[in-house]
């Protein structure tokens, strides 16, 4: 039986829940189509993760969705360039994990590392 979702993620198949296909179809047109960069900003309880979840169903046939959660990274990933490339591309590599045709991507990050990394070290 379906119900109103007070907290979390809403799935439409259990909670009632305002149709978001026209806002999907307007966020997909306006913004990913033109390779746009776009916030969703709204209170609490707006509707922001359960958009955003939506929103990665809706593209995913057509475009590889990344999901990156930057609450994973601590403090001391952010005290300087060094610590957050590294610590920002272990997170986008493990995020790429999920695709399968997406290992030369994967590729990509991990010589990113190491070509940082011998640069930093004076090697190159």
């Amino acid at each position: 039986m379906r119900y109103f979702n007070t907290e979390g993620l809403c799935d439409p198949e259990i909670h009632y829940m305002v149709n978001l296909d026209k806002r999907l179809q307007t966020i997909r047109e306006r913004f990913v189509e033109r390779g746009s960069y776009f916030v969703i900003n709204r209170g609490r309880q707006y509707g922001k993760t359960t958009t955003l979840w939506m929103l990665d169903e809706y593209l995913r046939d057509d475009y590889y969705v990344v999901s990156l959660d930057f609450q994973v990274l601590s403090t001391a990933d952010y005290q300087d360039e060094y610590a957050f490339t590294t610590a920002f591309m272990k997170v986008f590599g493990e995020a790429l994990e999920e695709w399968e045709d997406a290992v030369d991507v994967q590729e990509i990050v991990h010589t990113f590392l190491a070509d940082r990394d011998e640069r930093r070290c004076g090697f190159k």
